[in-house]
């Protein structure tokens, strides 16, 4: 049986990170449609981690809504959910790769944030083929080879991690 407080986190976060995207779309959807799958991919990996699943729910608050990393830490009192947010939110830049510096450089120091950011990236390749956004596709294939140099090369992965690099990489039909 999960803990009360590990429901009680998630289902705050859950209701942050909808309230904060309610007028944002992803493609044709809802964005919450977007973070629930983010979410259910936590779960299958680690159904254990609560403030991995809240932070699930709030990944893209910062970069995409009103939310700062200061606002996570005070409404939900967990240092870890603000930070594995923070660590997967894009920072200041005049274009994408510079944008992608800061989660390339932070996601190796949070534990659990690469598994985020993988949880993510496998949402946003699965959603691109689904709508067949052949566009948004081919970015992440560009990105893939940098995506592994920095995040997944001479590092010990875990078991979840390998995981779902395999997955992504079959996605993607690239390099593992």
């Amino acid at each position: 049986m999960r803990d009360t407080c590990d429901i009680v986190l998630v289902g705050r976060a859950m209701h942050m990170a909808i309230e904060a995207h309610a007028d944002q779309k992803y493609g044709e959807r809802p964005y919450y449609t977007h973070l629930l799958e983010v979410y259910e991919h936590v779960r299958a990996t680690d159904p254990e981690d609560a403030e991995l699943a809240a932070a699930a729910w709030l990944h893209d608050a910062v970069e995409d809504t009103y939310l700062t990393a200061e606002v996570i830490l005070n409404d939900l009192d967990s240092q870890r959910v603000a930070d594995l947010v923070y660590a997967v939110s894009d920072g200041p830049g005049a274009n994408r790769r510079e944008r992608k510096e800061l989660p390339y450089t932070v996601i190796p120091t949070v534990p659990g944030a690469l598994v985020l950011k993988m949880c993510d990236r496998l949402a946003n390749i699965r959603s691109c083929i689904r709508t067949e956004n052949e566009g948004l596709l081919s970015m992440y294939r560009k990105e893939h080879e940098t995506f592994r140099a920095r995040l997944i090369r001479d590092r010990a992965l875990t078991q979840d991690e390998r995981m779902l690099w395999r997955t992504i990489c079959d996605e993607l039909g690239g390099r593992r």
